[in-house]
């Protein structure tokens, strides 16, 4: 052969081959790289996404308590009916004020944070004041309204929690309540933006004002909503999951974290630089990719060397076979080295192969599992055949899948795991092994789980909170009405309990709280509906046959339960109940009306000395 031809297939050999090398390393670098850094971005807005929900819970806790305590408040039915007498003619201005300014006085005494607070009339008069002179409008509803007031020499940020008066037949307005707050809580809430890294911030949008308020630890700042973010604000209504946003400002991208908040009509922002929340998942995909691309320059290069003595086709051969096997003794050492379980199958899923990662996270070694199905170690859903199809069909369209699959534990039970399949195909095309790369999510599943438990059940007690309550009653009512239903709900104070906490210090309180849900829940049904107000009220919704006959049974077994003392731990402590019963649909056909008219049945039995339960329609 001529020395050109001879020069010519050596330059196209080591040309080929120099390509192959690079492009296969560029597919498997790609296939491995880009779904670990997408995942990583996705854990690590998903990690400051329920952070961002957490706060947003807490601050919307606190509101709630605001409202409940305006509510309360209003909600007094002898100083309510005196106002309505005065709104009837029936009773003047200065003996309603005689009459309502002590009894409102002592209601307010001992709440926290309060700093001042006015009753007005149905003109809006003057009936009643309190604390600080503070020159605010009343909202309609009940709503509360965050601003800036002037007290004393200091400015100080107040929230105004502000509750409509109706008459007995709730359609008539006969005035109005405004209680003012400080906004302690809520500037403490905002300033944890240190937390999120360098740069972020936690901002409060108030809607009805269009502006930002943020934090610095001392007090609460003002600031106008960039235009570039307000046209991505979505219309989310309360309760939805956070959404993320992303906007550019002169310093730079941003990714915001948005979450509706359900008792103020705005939102929590978390605003952290796109740099500094993606830059772990950033550092990792540069790592891997330098390494990745050192190896295919290292491959690349040897293989030249490799195939450059075309002359002497035995020693060509050896150093090919040398190679080679360095090669794989790399490949075999990040194979076995890296902390994420691996397992190469073919495509019926036989396990072919597995590193230490594997066998160290599911407890299973390779004597027990090679030659067996993987599917076999899945928990049960995932083994079903339309989940296994839909995988193999992402398979056979893109060559790569991935998402969560949950494995058996020999010892642990169940382990979640975010899984990555890569398809391997041979010069036909077609598909001879599946690459399986997973990460152990527990901790992560732990951690969402505790955050859901937070939002929907009460800390102390374990009983559904405000929010779920509100909500399992209105889907109760929404069912009952489909069907032509009754239900009852019970409004529940304890008597005596105040003097408890007083004495004996809230760790007693609390431990009391904990024995009365106890014996809450072991007198009524399963199928009974049981929560926590706040304080120590308590609601139960119960459905069934004659509705109002197994109320009042229900709310003397109660009573006569509650009556009896409680141990807690030297101290011998006794307190009592008092049972409000409203009926749907016969007294109230709403949500919030049910609960405020089975309130008021309390109220009713409260001030009765023989009778401790009263039904709202006898009042």
């Amino acid at each position: 052969m001529p020395e050109s031809q001879i020069e010519c297939c050596r330059t196209r050999v080591i040309s080929l081959s120099v390509i192959a090398i690079l492009v296969t390393g560029t597919l498997i670098g790609l296939a491995s790289v880009l779904p670990h850094y997408f995942a990583s971005k996705q854990n690590l807005e998903q990690f400051n996404a329920l952070h961002a929900q957490a706060i947003a819970s807490a601050i919307d806790s606190e509101m709630s308590r605001y409202l409940d305590i305006s509510r309360q408040i209003a909600s007094r039915s002898e100083i309510r009916k005196r106002l309505e007498q005065y709104a009837a003619g029936t009773l003047d201005y200065q003996a309603l004020v005689d009459y309502s300014g002590p009894r409102l006085t002592e209601a307010i005494r001992d709440i926290p944070d309060l700093v001042a607070a006015t009753r007005l009339g149905p003109a809006r008069e003057t009936i009643f004041t309190h604390g600080a002179q503070i020159a605010s409008d009343p909202l309609p509803g009940t709503r509360l309204r965050l601003f800036a007031a002037t007290l004393g020499a200091q400015e100080r940020w107040l929230l105004q929690a502000n509750t409509r008066l109706y008459a007995e037949d709730g359609k008539r307005a006969i005035g109005t309540d405004l209680l003012y707050f400080t906004a302690t809580e809520l500037n403490r809430q905002l300033g944890m933006s240190s937390q999120f890294g360098t740069d972020a911030k936690l901002y409060l949008l108030d809607r009805h004002a269009a502006r930002l308020l943020a934090s610095d630890g001392e007090s609460l700042h003002p600031q106008p909503l960039p235009a570039a973010l307000a046209e991505r604000l979505p219309a989310d209504e309360p309760g939805t999951a956070p959404s993320v946003l992303y906007y550019r400002t002169m310093q730079g991208p941003r990714v915001v974290f948005y979450k509706a908040l359900e008792r103020f009509d705005g939102a929590l922002l978390l605003e952290i630089p796109e740099a500094v929340l993606y830059a772990p998942a950033l550092r990792d995909l540069l790592r891997i990719s330098l390494l990745t691309l050192l190896m295919m320059l290292l491959a690349s290069l040897l293989t030249r060397h490799a195939l450059k003595p075309l002359i002497d086709r035995l020693i060509a051969q050896a150093r090919k076979i040398q190679e080679s096997n360095a090669e794989l003794q790399l490949a075999a050492s990040v194979f076995e080295s890296t902390q994420e379980g691996i397992v190469i199958t073919d495509f019926e899923l036989k396990i072919l192969r597995i590193n230490e990662a594997f066998s160290e996270i599911l407890g299973y070694d390779a004597r027990t599992v090679v030659g067996k199905p993987l599917s076999t170690l899945f928990e049960a859903k995932y083994r079903a055949a339309g989940t296994l199809e839909a995988i193999f069909e992402r398979l056979e369209r893109e060559d790569a899948w991935q998402g969560e699959i949950w494995y058996h534990h020999p010892n642990d039970g169940e382990i979640p795991a975010l899984q990555t399949i890569s398809a391997v195909r041979d010069p036909a095309h077609r598909i001879v092994r599946l690459i399986h790369i997973f990460n152990d999510i527990s901790e992560h599943k732990a951690s969402e789980q505790r955050m859901q438990r937070l939002a929907h059940f009460d800390a102390l007690t374990g009983l559904a909170n405000r929010a779920t309550l509100q909500q399992r009653i209105g889907a109760a009512l929404v069912e009952a009405r489909n069907n032509g239903e009754s239900l009852a709900l019970l409004f529940l104070d304890l008597d005596k309990f105040k003097p408890v906490n007083d004495s004996l210090g809230h760790g007693v309180g609390d431990e009391v709280l904990k024995a009365v849900a106890r014996r809450i829940a072991n007198t009524v049904r399963d199928s009974d509906l049981i929560g926590r107000l706040g304080g120590d009220e308590f609601l139960l919704l119960l459905n069934g046959a004659h509705p109002r006959d197994y109320a009042g049974v229900v709310a003397q077994k109660l009573i006569d339960q509650l009556s009896q003392p409680f141990q807690i731990g030297e101290h011998r402590i006794q307190i009592g109940a008092s049972v409000g019963i409203a009926l749907f649909p016969e007294d109230a056909d709403s949500v919030e009306e049910l609960i405020h008219r089975a309130d008021e049945a309390m109220y009713h039995s409260k001030r009765s000395e023989r009778i401790r339960y009263h039904y709202c329609s006898s009042n």
